[in-house]
C-alpha cells in the first residue's frame, strides 16, 4: 500500500508514513461495496482510532489519482495504482 498525496503536501517527499500521519487529512476513497481492499483500508483507519474524513468516493481504484490531483485530500492505494 502507498499513500497518495499532492506534491505540495508536507508528507509528499517522505519515504514512508504511518496511517496515523494522515489522520487530519480528508481522503479520497474507493467505495467499499465489492472491494476487499477498500474495506481493509477503512478497517485500518478505524483501528487507528480516528474518524473517517471522506472528501470523495470513487468506484474504481484507477480513478483515485484524479481527486488527489484536484486537491481533495489524500488516499491509501495499492502500490500498482500509485506508480
Amino acid at each position: 500500500m502507498m499513500a497518495l498525496v499532492r506534491s505540495y503536501r508536507p508528507r509528499s517527499g517522505r519515504a514512508s508514513i504511518s496511517i496515523t500521519d494522515l489522520r487530519d487529512d480528508q481522503r479520497a476513497v474507493l467505495r467499499q461495496e465489492g472491494s476487499d481492499f477498500a474495506t481493509y483500508v477503512m478497517s485500518c483507519i478505524v483501528t487507528s482510532g480516528y474518524r473517517r474524513r471522506i472528501a470523495r468516493q470513487v468506484v474504481d481504484a484507477q480513478s483515485i489519482p484524479s481527486p488527489i490531483a484536484a486537491g481533495f485530500g489524500v488516499s491509501i492505494v495499492p502500490s500498482s495504482i500509485a506508480s
